[in-house]
Formats: C-alpha cells, sequence, structure tokens
C-alpha cells in the first residue's frame, strides 16, 4: 500500500504542471507543442514537450485525471523511474512516427498518446502473471483502437468537449511504443536471471 501511494503522489505532483500548463495554454503552446515545420527548423525538444501541453485547460483536466488512474491501478507494478523512462520512450516514439509517417499533421499536443502505451507498459507485469484482468484491459485497449481507425469521426463528443480535434493515430503509436517496450521489459528480465545463476557459480 505505501508503494501504491508513493506512485499516487509522483501521479499527483506531475498533474499540477499538466494543469497549469493547460490553464495558460494560449501563451505557452506555441513554445512547446508539436509543428512539423518547427521541428524542421532544429527545435527537437518539441517531440517531447508536445505531449505535456494541451488544447485547454478541459484537456488537461482528462488526461491528467486519466494518468492518476492508470498510476493508482497499475502504477506500482514498476519503479517509478521506469515509468519516467517509458513515458519519454512513448513520447518520442509518438512524434517521431508522426514526423515520419504522418506528414500531413502540421501540429500535435496532448498525453493520450504515452497514456496508451504507459497502459501497455504496465499492465506486461499483469499479463504476464495470466492475470485475466490484464488481459481484459489489453483486450478492450485493442478494440477501442480498431474502432478508432475504422470510424475516425469517433470522438466528436470529445472533440466538441476539448475544442479540437483527436489524433487517435497517436493513440496507435503511443500503445506500440508501450508493447515495444514490454517486450524489451520482458526480455531484460530473461536476460538477468539468465546471468544470475552464472554470477553466482562464479562466488
Amino acid at each position: 500500500m505505501r508503494h501504491l501511494a508513493h506512485h499516487v503522489f509522483i501521479a499527483l505532483i506531475l498533474a499540477l504542471p499538466l494543469l497549469l500548463l493547460g490553464w495558460n495554454a494560449e501563451h505557452i503552446n506555441p513554445l512547446l507543442e508539436y509543428q512539423r515545420a518547427a521541428v524542421d527548423e532544429h527545435q527537437p525538444w518539441r517531440l517531447l514537450t508536445a505531449h505535456i501541453v494541451h488544447l485547454n485547460f478541459i484537456h488537461a483536466v482528462m488526461n491528467a485525471a486519466a494518468l492518476l488512474l492508470i498510476l493508482f491501478w497499475t502504477g506500482a507494478e514498476r519503479q517509478p523511474l521506469s515509468i519516467g523512462i517509458a513515458a519519454l520512450g512513448c513520447g518520442l516514439v509518438i512524434s517521431t512516427c508522426l514526423y515520419i509517417w504522418q506528414p500531413q499533421v502540421t501540429y500535435y499536443v496532448g498525453l493520450s498518446g504515452v497514456l496508451h502505451g504507459l497502459l501497455v507498459f504496465l499492465l506486461a507485469p499483469v499479463c504476464t502473471r495470466n492475470d485475466p484482468v490484464g488481459w481484459a484491459v489489453i483486450f478492450a485497449l485493442g478494440v477501442k483502437l480498431c474502432y478508432e481507425r475504422i470510424i475516425p469521426g469517433g470522438h466528436s463528443a470529445t472533440e466538441v468537449l476539448i475544442a479540437g480535434p483527436v489524433l487517435s493515430v497517436a493513440h496507435l503509436y503511443g500503445a506500440l511504443a508501450g508493447v515495444g517496450l514490454s517486450f524489451i521489459w520482458i526480455l531484460s528480465e530473461k536476460l538477468a536471471g539468465l546471468l544470475k545463476p552464472n554470477a553466482q557459480r562464479s562466488n
């Protein structure tokens, strides 16, 4: 329980800057949002900072709440450092994929893609224990992603709420990044398990 409370406390600390940035979106976003033209003009930090700014305060509140829920439910599965590295990795993968494969996307803001990746990454230990709840959530997430790709207008209510478009392909890239990071984690765990007996014999 103490470990979980620690993660929730960290999530609250992270949520506050998101809300502050969302409150001042009009002034902050031009400096931090993903802008394809700006990246071309040697402003690479936007590949990461795009994920901490939002269209407006409501958009920021929605993603901050989702971050709290994800970490409250699954945060104890990972160390804070691992979660932070995964978040950075997911953000970088999303922005890079947008830059390479979505040239029509001229700007992007929001944490939702990273949240999809973090959810997959944090559920990986649950799934490796063959927990049916973990697999059920992964299946539901897969259905959601398929729905978003088949019915692009399925976010109309959310788009009205946040007063802007939802870039569902970022959710897909984020989830795939989470899958890739999960496989890296599983392989590293297996490698560590193979090396540990050798280290014990050498002692």
